[in-house]
């Protein structure tokens, strides 16, 4: 099994920038068993990357949720939550600083994270909301500063 998600992987990093469209008809889906593969080729990383950082996260109990986009500026690390929970904010040694914002429909606060951004000179984050027509504005502490259409 994880020779197929070594392969997804693998592909799902490359990139065609000729775009075309296909038809539901024109793709095709095929499925590998396991049992089937005779051999394995060992595929070192050093192949696919010039460089490997490796930042454990502080464990707190409020620093988790599930996150569905990771941001990484030079000094931060912004975990975009997927699910409805605030967006988390870490340091680059991967401590917990803490939630930016909060959930709900009040002033600074937000149903969920469609698109965020960190602007370190401006010691700002960037949250917009799924179906919302403003940018919530936060310090590096998380407090809301202001909206921006």
């Amino acid at each position: 099994m994880g020779i197929a998600y070594m392969c997804l992987i693998i592909t799902s990093c490359t990139f065609n920038n000729k775009q075309e469209k296909k038809t539901a008809e024109e793709l095709s889906f095929f499925s590998v068993n396991n049992s089937d593969v005779k051999s394995e080729t060992e595929l070192p990383l050093s192949q696919l990357l010039e460089s490997l950082e490796i930042i454990p996260l502080e464990n707190k109990d409020e620093a988790f949720s599930k996150i569905g986009v990771i941001y990484i500026s030079d000094n931060y690390i912004g975990c975009q939550p997927y699910d409805q929970s605030p967006y988390k904010l870490f340091d680059r040694k991967g401590k917990f600083i803490g939630d930016i914002g909060a959930i709900g429909q009040g002033p600074g606060e937000y149903r969920n994270v469609y698109f965020s951004q960190i602007n370190e000179k401006k010691e700002r984050i960037y949250i917009v909301s799924h179906n919302a027509k403003k940018i919530l504005t936060y310090d590096l502490k998380g407090i809301f500063l202001e909206n921006e259409c």
